[in-house]
């Protein structure tokens, strides 16, 4: 398998993740065709550098290393998403 394969696991986990926490989320973003794929390749693939200023970024690395468990990057995601919940929530694609 290529690399692409293991990320877009890495979507499908996320998705689930999501789905177990937050259905009402999960379920607004699915059916407004707007799946990990288009939000969190930049999370996964930089580590959240390209989504947060530096000082918090150092910050999350070091959390990550002393963690030291792959799903760690997986709950940073799920707490990104909930932090804007409400905005999400009232948003629609056609807007």
């Amino acid at each position: 398998m290529d690399d692409s394969g293991y990320l877009f696991k890495a979507f499908r986990l996320f998705h689930l993740l999501l789905l177990y926490f937050d259905p009402q989320l999960a379920q607004h973003l699915h059916e407004q065709d707007f799946p990990p794929e288009l939000y969190s390749p930049q999370w996964f693939l930089t580590l959240y550098s390209r989504s947060m200023p530096l000082p918090h970024v150092l910050r999350l690395w070091d959390m990550m290393i002393a963690v030291d468990d792959p799903s760690f990057t997986f709950f940073i995601g799920l707490c990104l998403l909930r932090k804007k919940r409400t905005e999400l929530l009232l948003s629609a694609r056609d807007r």
